[in-house]
């Protein structure tokens, strides 16, 4: 993290991932219920560990925890997304599709289904968008988007 002094961690290295022009090791550390996310320009130096005892599901598919998900943070549920575009925003995304999972929602217009992680990532996605995109589905999702742009719009009542 950025408010604290480096320290030392095992890490048995999983996957390298790129996003948004940077680079992770994706990894598993004991004690942790899931991978964890390491920004590789965030790593002051690296050895190899004599610490051997790595519990984890060896024949899990690591690569392929990443093809429901925009990004590299584990975190959220896997769920079903409905997000309503404006008319001259929709064109745009229905062609430089959000993930592989788009599709436009048939007889509604301009709305898409993804089926993707809840994630950091994907909320900055949504976020972009600004007043381009309403979130329809899930209603937690929605809230979570809500409170946000709330929470932005505050920084600018004086105007």
């Amino acid at each position: 993290p950025f408010d604290r002094p480096a320290y030392e961690r095992h890490i048995f290295p999983l996957l390298l991932k790129e996003y948004n022009k940077r680079w992770f090791l994706i990894g598993w550390e004991n004690n942790k219920a899931s991978p964890q996310t390491l920004a590789i320009d965030r790593i002051d130096s690296l050895r190899e560990s004599q610490f051997d005892s790595f519990v984890f599901d060896r024949k899990a598919n690591w690569k392929r925890q990443f093809e429901d998900m925009i990004g590299v943070t584990f975190e959220g549920a896997l769920e079903t997304v409905i997000l309503r575009f404006s008319a001259n925003r929709f064109p745009y995304v229905e062609t430089k599709k959000l993930h592989k999972s788009q599709k436009v929602l048939e007889n509604q217009l301009c709305t898409v289904v993804l089926h993707i992680y809840t994630n950091r990532e994907l909320k900055a996605k949504i976020l972009e968008y600004g007043a381009d995109v309403e979130v329809l589905a899930p209603d937690s999702l929605r809230k979570e988007i809500a409170e946000t742009l709330l929470r932005a719009s505050a920084w600018y009542e004086s105007i």
